[in-house]
Parts: C-alpha cells; structure tokens; sequence
C-alpha cells in the first residue's frame, strides 16, 4: 500500500482516519496461505526511485519448488496510472532466495539481501543432523536480473566435518531430498550457472533481519552534532543485523556487524567465505546461558551518519521496542536507556570505542 505522507503530519484520530481513506494499493494478488512459514513482505526502491523491489520469503521451511515464492520481484512505478500492479506481472529479479527479510542497495546500484537457512537440516552422507552449524545463513549480492540462489535444491555450508566432506564455509549441497536426483545433486549446486553463491557465510542460525550500507560525506549538515559519524574508513562497507537464534543448544547472541567492501572493487567483498564479520554490537550473555535484551531488527543511517538500529527484545528488565543509536566516538562506552522509568546503564556490549543510546519504547494495547 502506499498512503500520502508529511513529516508535518499529526496522528490525531481525525489524521489517521483521513491516511486510512487515502490509502492505495500499489502491489496485489501476492501470494499468502494461512499456514505460511515466512509472512513478511520487504521492499526497498532503487536508486533512481522508479523500480519497486518486494522480497517474499518461501512458503515452508523447504519448498519442493520456488513458483511465486522465495523470489525478489521488480515493479516499474514509473506510472502511477496503472496501479494496482498485479505480483504475477513483476519481473523476477532473483529466484531461489528463501527468505531476504532484509533487502538494500550499496551505492553502486546493486541490490543486496540477508537470507535465513532453513531449520532441521539432515543429510545422512554428511553425518545426518547436521543443524547445529548448517546451513549457514547468507549475504547475498544480486548483482543481475534472473539469477537463481539455489532455494529449494541446494544450501550452504557453514561447518562440516572434514572426514564427511565438510570443505569450509560456502560449499553448495543439495538438500537431502534432492542429493539423488540426477538433475539437483551436489553437482548442480555448484555451478554458478543453476546456482549463485552467497559472497558471505554467516553462522548457522544467526538471523540477519537487515542490511544498510554507509555512505560518508566530508561535510555534515551543520545541525549534525559533531563527531557522532562513523570514520570516513568504513565508507561503502555492509552493517548488518542478526536477530539471535532460538534453533542452537548454544544460541548465538542479537549483534550488528560490519561486512568490509574494497571500494577499489566496485563494492565487492574481499576475504570470499572465510570472512568474518565484525562484530560492534553484541547481547550481553545471562550467567545460565540465555540470552536477553537486545535483539535487533533493522538498520539505517540517518543524516548524520549515525547507525539506527531497531530492536525487539528487553533491556535491563524493561520489556519494549528499543531504538539504539550507534555513534562513532572515542569516547567511553555508555548506553543510556529511556522510558517511563529513565536509567543510565553502562554496558559492555560495544566494541570499537562506539557509543550506543538506548531509547525503549513501550507500548500500551488498548
């Protein structure tokens, strides 16, 4: 849907009546079923504001075949005559995507995606169940119209033992339900021209939800604080979030990481599968193991350079939707949480000298 908007405003109930007639359709017919595994419907524009991009998740937890789901469509909205636009008319960007909950352009024009693995991953040559490290979770770079990413037939490998062919972070296999096939096996998975690899190997299970990418600027506007912009060093690199898994005996904590790019290269990755992310944010570990508070969501810079980061989980017992505001700074690591009940926490869940301001929004259901 789209709806006019104003930063000027108001959500009085005479404004919200007014935005709720004023809402349009702009994409129709796609396709939901009551038992869906993965509901959420993510869309980003390009860089010139004219091609919508919707990312729809798959229906199960694995699929038998990617028809109208596990797909990146595109829309031109160049003519708002025309609307709605029916989702079987869109043209397939990137097929085999299971589920790209996070969807972004880098500054190069190439549209980017955070894709979850599937759950219960058995393969009995590969040691059976092999969940716990597999399959790994994926950055995608969805560089060219009409690439296929391998869902429902292959997945990637986060980490195999060796004595049963685990080749590193990356490797393609077939799902256990397509090894045999003589047109799906390990074989096909690994040519690039069935299947494209992720440029990077995220644990199993970690979750990434979104993906932004920063653009530094020499100068700031002049109402930007001063100091508060990421260093002109990380300009063009990836920041991505993981929500935090519920699917490991170990679960691997809410973290907002940084994915280096060689802006000599067009953007691309540089280190291939064996990169590891940098970690800037990180959950705090509870004494019995769990883990509790933040657990983000999204990410954004805003004007200023600042990392938003939304989050889901609680904090320090406040239970709340959280807005974290990533800064860069030299300065000593402090969170400082607002809500009905302000407090200022110091925390050790910031690495690199960042500071971070916690707001926790609570919410009453009325």
């Amino acid at each position: 849907y789209r709806w006019p908007y104003s930063d000027t405003t108001t959500l009085d109930a005479d404004s919200i009546n007014n935005l709720k007639n004023a809402i349009e359709t702009v994409i129709s017919d796609i396709p939901w079923s009551p038992d869906q595994r993965h509901p959420t419907r993510t869309i980003v524009f390009d860089n010139e504001q004219r091609y919508l991009y919707l990312a729809l998740g798959s229906e199960n937890n694995t699929d038998t075949d990617s028809t109208f789901r596990s797909q990146v469509r595109r829309f031109d909205l160049s003519s708002t005559t025309s609307l709605p636009i029916s989702f079987s008319e869109g043209q397939i960007w990137a097929d085999g995507v299971r589920n790209a909950v996070g969807i972004e352009f880098d500054s190069y024009g190439v549209l980017w995606g955070v894709e979850m693995g599937a759950d219960a991953t058995f393969r009995q040559d590969l040691g059976g169940d092999i969940d716990l490290d597999n399959p790994a979770d994926e950055v995608l770079r969805m560089a060219t119209m009409g690439e296929s990413f391998g869902f429902p037939y292959c997945f990637s490998e986060y980490k195999l033992p060796q004595e049963v062919g685990g080749s590193g972070p990356g490797t393609q296999w077939a799902w256990e339900h397509f090894a045999e096939d003589p047109d799906y096996g390990d074989d096909w998975c690994r040519n690039v021209a069935n299947n494209v690899p992720p440029v990077v190997a995220l644990e199993a299970h970690s979750a990434p939800l979104g993906i932004t990418f920063y653009q530094y600027q020499e100068t700031w506007p002049q109402d930007c604080p001063a100091g508060v912009a990421f260093p002109k060093e990380w300009d063009g690199d990836a920041f991505v979030t993981y929500h935090g898994s519920y699917f490991r005996d170990v679960p691997i904590e809410g973290r907002v990481v940084r994915i280096p790019t060689n802006k000599d290269n067009g953007g691309m990755v540089d280190g291939g599968m064996d990169l590891k992310p940098e970690v800037l944010l990180q959950d705090e570990e509870l004494p019995d193991g769990q883990v509790s508070g933040i657990r983000p969501v999204d990410v954004k810079f805003d004007r200023c350079g600042r990392l938003l980061v939304s989050s889901d989980g609680s904090f320090q017992g406040i239970v709340g939707e959280m807005l974290l505001i990533l800064e860069g700074t030299t300065t000593e690591t402090t969170t400082t949480t607002t809500s009905s009940s302000p407090s200022t926490f110091t925390t050790k869940t910031m690495v690199l000298g960042i500071t971070t301001t916690i707001i926790i929004m609570t919410m009453t259901v009325w």
